[in-house]
């Protein structure tokens, strides 16, 4: 059985017990015909995913930044300039992988919440041309959607190639690659896809793989998409050893996407997002992002005046809004739970191994009463309380701590009984717990 946890943030979402059960399914050789299979399924179902015929997929192990090296390196060449349309932390990061190339990035950037407008894009490109455009679909810091087809019009017959950051939006949002005459799509498949985080995915058109060929070289080498092309043309073929259960349990998320039907998916994403911000906003909370540009995909919710600023938060960027907000991943399940993306890290329980995630006590605060500690031990039997003490299940490192009146506090028994249902033998005996002997293990409770 699987202890699912309710993260309720952007991303890495939780996943399906469908895609566990693949993830879990014993590694196979990279060039075993079932996974060549399963693979090529993968390439499929991401692209028709993103709405593609033609365009060339590319899927590789790694993370969401990868792929933004991927698109960036091969399309852009050092010393060339690019236009960085930036809502937010993501977008800014465009910015810093072009100065690590040697790529001059040109950010235009908007108030963190808010979109920044196509006539900006316009002008913008009216003083100067540029090798490519990119464009973060949904900014996971801020919850802001680009107005991406308000931008293509106005790019509309410019050289400059379009590369799309669809890392918080793909699979929740529509994408159009071909009707939107897109160059890049990049994404990861942990967010609206619902698979385990480990790929990096890319889609690159006709267009941007005729431009990659005219190179001669790129300044990358596991980047490099002409060295992963032989592979993604013929899974069983051999460039580096992918990761063989994540492309596994990635097919499966994929065909569980498309068994729904990409309209029925994106309309469940309005809904349950719409749904989701008329509870945050009944409990008397307030959304960061401006109405006009809220993406389905995540909420963004400022913390309320005078809550407790968590540990990350007074991290934020520069450039970051002073009032720290918080987000959090609409479920793609029912759930009555908010897990705080800006919070410190999870308190784990010793018993259970479960984690629970710390929420600000002013705006949610935790049912659970703190637990008193357990009467120091001492050598002196009448110095110790007559029904108290603690018994561990096992007597083994970890095991869980019993709640009964003889036992003390913990799990596994019902509290208020004289004795729990452990076999004597595993329980510490009833001399040592100062319990008088002529109380049996009878299960009665204590007056």
């Amino acid at each position: 059985m699987i202890n699912e946890t309710l993260t309720m943030i952007p991303g890495p979402s939780p996943v399906h017990t469908r895609i566990l059960n693949a993830l879990a399914q014993p590694t196979t050789s990279h060039v075993a015909p079932s996974f060549v299979e399963e693979f090529r399924g993968a390439l499929a179902g991401f692209r028709a995913l993103c709405q593609s015929e033609t365009a060339q997929p590319f899927i590789v192990a790694g993370g969401g930044t990868l792929a933004m090296e991927i698109a960036l390196v091969n399309l852009v060449a050092p010393g060339e300039r690019v236009l960085v349309i930036s809502h937010g932390y993501f977008g800014d990061r465009f910015g810093d992988l072009a100065a690590s190339f040697g790529i001059e990035a040109d950010l235009l950037k908007s108030e963190w919440g808010k979109a920044v407008p196509a006539e900006a894009v316009a002008a913008r490109l009216a003083a100067g041309s540029y090798a490519a455009v990119t464009i973060t679909h949904v900014d996971t810091s801020t919850g802001t959607l680009a107005p991406v087809e308000a931008y293509l019009e106005v790019l509309k017959g410019r050289p400059e190639l379009v590369i799309l950051d669809g890392v918080c939006a793909t699979g929740g949002v529509e994408e159009k690659f071909d009707a939107w005459k897109l160059d890049v799509l990049l994404t990861g498949p942990q967010k609206a896809i619902g698979a385990p985080p480990g790929v990096a995915l890319c889609l690159f058109s006709e267009k941007a793989m005729a431009h990659r060929k005219a190179r001669t070289s790129v300044p990358a080498y596991y980047a490099d998409v002409m060295r992963w092309l032989p592979v993604m043309l013929d899974p069983g073929k051999y460039y580096s050893t992918p990761c063989v259960n994540e492309i596994v349990a990635l097919a499966e998320a994929l065909r569980m996407v498309h068994a729904e039907g990409l309209p029925t998916r994106f309309a469940r994403h309005a809904r349950n997002a719409r749904a989701f911000r008329a509870g945050l906003e009944a409990l008397g909370l307030k959304l960061f992002t401006d109405a006009g540009c809220r993406a389905d995909t995540l909420s963004v919710v400022l913390l309320p005046e005078g809550s407790p600023t968590p540990r990350s938060a007074r991290r934020l960027p520069a450039g970051a809004p002073s009032s720290p907000a918080v987000s959090a991943r609409s479920p793609a399940r029912p759930s009555a739970s908010v897990t705080w993306e800006t919070s410190a890290p999870p308190k784990w329980s010793r018993s259970s191994g479960r984690s629970r995630e710390a929420s600000p006590p002013s705006v949610f605060p935790s049912p659970r009463a703190p637990r008193s500690r357990p009467p120091p031990r001492t050598s002196d039997p009448s110095a110790r309380p007559p029904l108290g003490g603690l018994a561990r299940r096992g007597g083994g490192v970890g095991s869980s701590l019993l709640p009964c009146r003889r036992h003390g506090r913990g799990q596994g028994c019902t509290p208020g009984l004289v004795s729990c249902r452990l076999p004597p033998h595993r329980s510490v005996p009833d001399d040592r717990m100062g319990i008088p002997p002529s109380v049996k293990h009878s299960g009665r409770t204590v007056p």
